[in-house]
């Protein structure tokens, strides 16, 4: 595992640029992160993709989890 550390506004980007993390703010121990993947890239918080797990869903192609605040948007 790689560990980084950012400050808000920074980025660290992942396959050729193909996929930018950004830290947007921190407030104490909350950290609001952005993602920018392609749309081919599935992004799901983690109890989003263990609830898929586990109702026997694909964790490709599902529509966004209205609380899922993450955004694919192709660059």
């Amino acid at each position: 595992m790689l560990i980084l550390f950012r400050r808000v506004g920074e980025q660290i980007y992942i396959d050729n640029g193909r996929i930018k993390i950004e830290v947007l703010k921190q407030n104490g121990d909350d950290i609001a992160i952005g993602i920018k993947a392609p749309a081919s890239v599935d992004v799901h918080r983690k109890e989003v993709f263990m609830r898929n797990l586990l109702n026997g869903r694909p964790n490709s192609r599902l529509p966004t989890d209205s609380a899922d605040k993450s955004s694919k948007e192709p660059t």
